[in-house]
């Protein structure tokens, strides 16, 4: 990486961002207090599914008013506050029910897809607000050596326009950019080196010829032992 020694960059996006809930969000409400029973009757109370085998969350949708259905409160307006801001609310209103109570509220749908070189190719569940491009490159594995550091593609969704950025993982400008920080159902591709293809490749095609050559003299071998026998 071309970043001088003992420096300082500043980020352009604040880590501690709180993303707004949508009405197509799918969101994780747990609750804490010292009602042990009361928190288990609340957690119980998820309508939502998601996921298959051991990934599968339950959850809460948002109904079209951008509304949830919790227990002892009821409709709660979701649509529009962040989960802190929602984590606050619910925790103020059960208040009367619940001995100090604490809620957590988290994103079961936002995800990060990493694909390409690297290890281990999969889709990453953004449970926190905050996720960086390298989180998520050592969540799949991190870059395999046939990887192109210079060329790394994420695709964004925005305003139902795709953008596409590349990004330079080898210059320190990349963890001063508004890229560097995922966003829900981002889809990072890891570019291959074509030098390193090309050279596997050759490398490849050595070993099948020497050993087609190896197969062709040991079959000649047989024949030439069996006329002369």
């Amino acid at each position: 990486m071309t970043l001088p020694k003992d420096t300082s960059i500043r980020a352009f996006v604040n880590p501690g961002y709180d993303p707004v809930i949508a009405l197509s969000d799918v969101l994780s409400i747990s609750v804490s207090s010292l009602n042990r029973d009361l928190d288990d009757r609340f957690n119980a109370a998820s309508s939502a599914t998601i996921g298959e085998g051991v990934s599968q969350r339950t959850g809460y949708f948002l109904d079209k008013d951008g509304n949830i259905e919790l227990h002892y409160l009821g409709k709660v307006k979701a649509a529009g506050l962040s989960t802190g801001a929602l984590a606050k609310k619910i925790q103020d209103d059960l208040s009367p029910f619940l001995k100090e109570p604490i809620v957590r509220v988290q994103f079961l749908n936002h995800r990060v897809t990493v694909m390409g070189e690297v290890s281990s190719p999969k889709v990453l569940y953004m449970n926190g607000s905050s996720m960086t491009l390298v989180d998520a490159l050592v969540n799949a594995g991190d870059l395999k050596e046939t990887a192109d550091r210079a060329k790394v593609m994420v695709i964004r969704d925005s305003n139902d326009v795709k953008q596409v950025k590349h990004l330079n993982l080898e210059s320190h400008e990349v963890v001063a950019s508004p890229w560097f920080y995922m966003q829900p159902n981002d889809i990072v591709y890891v570019m291959p080196r074509t030098d390193k293809i090309d050279k596997e490749e050759r490398k490849r095609n050595i070993q099948t010829t020497a050993s087609l050559i190896i197969s062709g003299l040991s079959l000649l071998t047989i024949l030439l032992s069996r006329i002369n026998n």
